[in-house]
């Protein structure tokens, strides 16, 4: 079964094009699975609008358990305590239902029952330079969901025997590699380069691709100041600049490069845990285990490799 049979498959596929996909499943009164992705318009009222719901709150949206969910929440249905805290369980905080509109009435009534989950593109963390706080940061952020790609144009720091955690190493100039990856709203890129002339390299090529959801470079903020000012006259946006994470990192006092590394991992997570809402941007989170969706993509190559050994 070719990828683009699979639903899994169209949703690889439809990953690589848009940041942002929903997984609709139907669950009829037999108990059998449909499974399609969504396209905006094509859906009848009340699951159009439990997929948009799914896919602003990004979160899993279900539709038409309402008997389900008075089941399990009893007769009593959970209030928010007078602190202010929720006080529902962590896995009714997780998921949203849909509206209670005689349509969505009507889509539990009809025998079926629809759950809306959203999928992002996996959050890229491309570091650019391969020194010693690279090095830390690489590991610590492939430990964390990060799929890291280094960047360095000398082959000695540029291999998979010094980053063997990352997804992706690349060997070649920084204006080169951006344009190779890429880039886009989803990532996280961190300039660690050996200098500002190659910072300049990179944001002058940053600065022409579309807005990463984080940004950070390393350096002391005097010779940060003077390498934006020198960029601003270049005809780079002042706000863009302004927006770079400068100095990086969260001020925790790091001294070692594992400490700095952990620093800026560190400010890279608030980042996408506690996205910013302001001025419309608002980053895109994704946990989702890529290889286990590429195995159900394509069965029947993971089975032939388990037949193997």
């Amino acid at each position: 079964m070719g990828m683009e049979n699979n639903v899994y498959g169209e949703l690889l596929l439809g990953l690589q094009l848009e940041n942002q996909k929903i997984l609709l499943t139907s669950l009829q009164e037999d108990g059998t699975l449909e499974k399609h992705i969504y396209e905006p318009g094509r859906e009848e009222e009340a699951v159009e609008a439990l997929a948009q719901q799914a896919a602003f709150e990004k979160k899993v949206c279900i539709l038409g358990f309402e008997q389900e969910q008075k089941r399990a929440q009893g007769s009593e249905p959970y209030r928010t305590k007078e602190n202010g805290q929720d006080d529902r369980p962590d896995c009714a905080k997780n998921t949203c239902h849909g509206s209670g509109t005689d349509d969505a009435k009507d889509a539990g009534q009809n025998g079926k029952k629809w759950i809306a989950e959203p999928f992002c593109r996996e959050n890229r963390m491309l570091i650019f330079g391969g020194g010693h706080v690279s090095l830390a940061l690489a590991e610590f952020a492939a430990r964390t969901g990060f799929s890291v790609t280094v960047t360095d144009d000398r082959p000695a720091f540029a291999n998979k025997l010094r980053f063997p955690t990352a997804k992706e190493v690349l060997c070649m100039d920084f204006e080169a590699a951006i344009e190779k990856l890429g880039v886009n709203s989803s990532d996280f890129a961190v300039l660690l380069t050996r200098g500002h002339r190659h910072d300049g390299v990179c944001l002058k090529a940053l600065a022409k691709q579309p807005q990463t959801a984080y940004l950070g470079m390393i350096g002391s903020r005097k010779r940060v100041r003077e390498l934006k000012d020198t960029l601003e006259e270049e005809g780079i946006s002042r706000a863009w600049l302004d927006w770079i994470h400068t100095p990086v990192g969260l001020d925790i006092g790091a001294v070692t490069p594992e400490e700095i590394a952990v620093a800026i991992l560190a400010e890279t997570i608030q980042v996408k845990r506690k996205p910013e809402t302001e001025g419309g941007r608002k980053v895109s989170q994704s946990d989702i285990d890529m290889e286990v969706i590429h195995d159900l993509a394509e069965p029947d190559e993971k089975f032939a490799d388990q037949k193997k050994q």
